[in-house]
């Protein structure tokens, strides 16, 4: 569909795509509307068909049906909803890069890699009473969440199972009600990379979430914050007693990490509470910790569980610190002359949508008061407190954006008040983490500042924090994950820019993503769209052919293990070749002489048997 179209409307009808095809709508401005139709290939079978793909326009999907397609959805930094339609057959579901959705009443059934695959979020997103599952792949996952601090992802009333994993959260929040989450082969939630999990409850309200019958509950892997105080939730694995329940890695500070409050929840099919249903340590080498150290978890109330009722109060009197705190400190500011630490807390967050409060900006800066107020030794609950608190600012700030209360034109040339209280938050903590040579703690709450500019429009503040964070980052893991973030910051940036088109930033997304476990997936396994890739001799599929940097400025390094010469070509998006030489084992090449954009690099054998390709972005 045409950039200048204002609408696009399909009700009702069958659309057949062959291999690689698509409805391509390309405006940035073009709504578009589907009501009862099917997506489907041309034969009833896969053929990774593209389906429907958005390139930023809002869209309001119903009642339609997407079948047998690489993707059933692909949306790039567009706000859409789907209600009552199904995704069977595809490579992924629904795949979205930025943006935000709202899925609802929807069944994600036997696709491929995942159900919905959700990259570069920095808004608040809903998922709420939908079916995924029978995700085939080896490594498939129903959902996929990969965030920030200021996006969100709220799950209330789904019905996760029968994948391999169930859900993957990645370097946000998770915030889940009534949802169950059973009989998936490996984990049930993955909480990884800086993510929190919250399914802790209020006086009035009882998650109850179901996790239930997966070899491991809850998964993770340098969590950032795990709540599930007054939770009611049932965190029951396959198998009891050998510490399933809970099991990972989560970011507390040594040598003496404090406990995590988990009172009311259900942990195996006992009705009882033991070291025997975690094992959850610090992270080995970070945050003072020269070794990793047990992380006690707290249930003295061990429950029974029950099926969730949506408006089920507490049966006791809330244990959740932000509810029960008689001894936390009072503090003094503009807006809290007295209060309680707690009390400050449950202020802010009633200003907040997600708790059905006016307005957003107002909560960003009421929790801005507290967080910059220097409380002497915070104690446990304290500490709990102002985690909490820290997660749900920056939650409202990504919905204050969500919901038109800010706007990026609010943030030029100078930040708005409501952001610049978020920096003033993230910039004590920083200092805090490099005073006390944190370099996790630095890592990610240096993270989450590019996060918050990437929501703000105002990459050119996050770029040398990246450049920056380059210098001290170590670990593998996190230098991965800096990698693929610096990479989409960078064609983020060049898309804004229209030095590259948004069907260019899909495509140069994925040589980004093979450093991401979501979109690695999707770039190796699913989709094989050159099928001569396949034919690669045994030979020169083991040599370890790497290309770098990507993207690249005036340089390419190019590495192979053999001493035999290779080809390289390197064409236009168009197909044109601009470039032909023959390369040794290590050879670097000038690419200064080339334009800014996306190429084609191939490299061929003596035979002229092509051994490796891949697209490369030159800045």
């Amino acid at each position: 569909m045409p950039v200048g179209l204002a609408k696009f409307i399909v009700e009702g009808g069958v659309c057949q795509f062959t291999g690689y095809s698509a409805a391509r709508v390309l405006g940035a401005t073009t709504k578009t509307t589907l009501w009862g139709t099917v997506f489907t290939s041309t034969t009833g079978n896969y053929n990774t068909h593209n389906g429907l793909m958005l390139y930023g326009g809002a869209a309001a999907v119903s009642y339609s049906t997407f079948l047998h397609g690489y993707q059933g959805i692909r949306n790039l930094n567009g706000d859409f909803t789907v209600e009552y339609s199904i995704f069977q057959d595809c490579g992924v579901g629904v795949l979205t890069d930025g943006g935000s959705f709202d899925i609802n009443n929807s069944v994600f059934n036997q696709n491929r890699g995942f159900g919905i695959s959700a990259d570069n979020m920095t808004l608040p997103c809903l998922l709420t009473s939908n079916e995924i599952k029978y995700t085939t792949l080896t490594n498939g996952i129903g959902v996929f969440f990969d965030g920030s601090l200021t996006s969100s992802l709220y799950a209330e009333n789904n019905y996760i199972h029968d994948n391999i994993v169930g859900m993957q959260i990645k370097n946000t929040q998770l915030k889940g009600i009534c949802n169950s989450v059973k009989n998936n082969q490996t984990n049930g939630i993955e909480i990884n990379q800086g993510a929190t999990l919250d399914f802790s409850g209020s006086p009035t309200l009882k998650p109850s979430n179901a996790i239930q019958n997966n070899d491991i509950s809850l998964k993770l892997s340098v969590a950032k914050n795990l709540f599930l105080a007054d939770g009611y939730n049932s965190l029951t694995p396959i198998q009891s007693g050998v510490q399933k329940a809970v099991r990972g890695t989560i970011k507390k500070t040594c040598p003496n990490p404090s406990a995590i409050n988990a009172i009311y929840n259900e942990w195996n099919t006992n009705g009882n509470f033991s070291t025997n249903d975690y094992a959850l340590t610090t992270v080995a080498g970070q945050s003072g910790c020269a070794t990793a150290i047990p992380v006690t978890i707290n249930d003295p109330n061990p429950i029974a569980f029950v099926s969730c009722s949506y408006t089920q109060p507490l049966v006791a009197a809330p244990e959740n610190p932000l509810y029960d705190c008689n001894n936390c400190e009072t503090i003094y500011t503009s807006n809290f002359n007295g209060d309680k630490l707690n009390e400050a807390g449950i202020t802010a967050l009633q200003q907040t949508t997600e708790t059905g409060g006016g307005s957003d900006a107002q909560a960003v800066s009421l929790f801005n008061e507290m967080l910059m107020y220097n409380l002497p030794t915070p104690d446990d609950k304290e500490k709990y407190i102002l985690n909490y608190s820290y997660s749900k600012m920056g939650t409202a700030l990504g919905a204050a954006f969500k919901n038109n209360e800010l706007s990026i034109t609010d943030n030029t040339p100078a930040l708005s008040d409501e952001v610049q209280q978020m920096m003033d938050v993230l910039n004590k903590h920083l200092a805090e983490a490099i005073s006390n040579g944190d370099i996790l703690d630095r890592f990610y709450y240096s993270l989450d500042k590019v996060n918050v500019y990437r929501l703000a429009g105002r990459r050119d503040l996050a770029f040398p924090i990246l450049d920056d964070m380059f210098n001290w980052t170590t670990a593998s893991d996190e230098l991965d994950y800096l990698n693929y973030k610096n990479c989409i910051t960078h064609l983020e940036q060049d898309l804004i820019d229209s030095i590259i088109t948004a069907e260019e930033y899909m495509d140069a997304s994925l040589i980004c993503g093979q450093q991401s476990s979501g979109l690695r997936v999707l770039s190796s396994t699913i989709v094989k769209q050159d099928k001569s890739l396949m034919a690669i001799s045994s030979t020169y599929a083991a040599q370890n052919i790497t290309v770098s940097p990507n993207p690249a400025t005036d340089r390419l390094n190019i590495y192979y293990t053999q001493e035999q010469p290779l080809t390289i070509v390197i064409k236009e998006v168009t197909g044109r070749e601009i470039h032909r030489s023959v390369l040794n084992s290590h050879s670097s090449l000038d690419c200064s002489q080339f334009a800014k954009g996306i190429y084609t690099l191939q490299l061929f054998d003596k035979e002229n048997i092509r051994v490796y390709k891949s697209k490369v972005l030159l800045k």
